[in-house]
C-alpha cells in the first residue's frame, strides 16, 4: 500500500515537472519582454526542475539498491 502511494506521489512530481516545463517553454518562446529577464527566470525553472526530477530517480535508485542489499 505505501509503495502504491510513493509511486502515485513519483508519478504526479513527473506530471507536475512536465506540466511546468511545457508551461516555461511556451513562456520563452512568446517572451514579449525586450529585457528578457522572463526568459532567465524560465531557463532557471527549467533547470531547477530537471534537478528535481533527477534528484527524484537518484532517490528511487537507492531504495531499490537497499532493497536488494539487506
Amino acid at each position: 500500500m505505501a509503495s502504491t502511494l510513493k509511486r502515485r506521489r513519483t508519478m504526479l512530481i513527473s506530471t507536475l515537472i512536465l506540466l511546468l516545463t511545457a508551461v516555461v517553454y511556451t513562456v520563452m518562446r512568446y517572451d514579449s519582454y525586450s529585457s528578457g529577464e522572463l526568459s532567465i527566470i524560465a531557463i532557471m525553472v527549467l533547470v531547477s526542475s530537471a534537478l528535481l526530477s533527477e534528484v527524484a530517480a537518484l532517490r528511487q535508485r537507492l531504495k531499490r539498491l537497499e532493497k536488494r542489499d539487506p
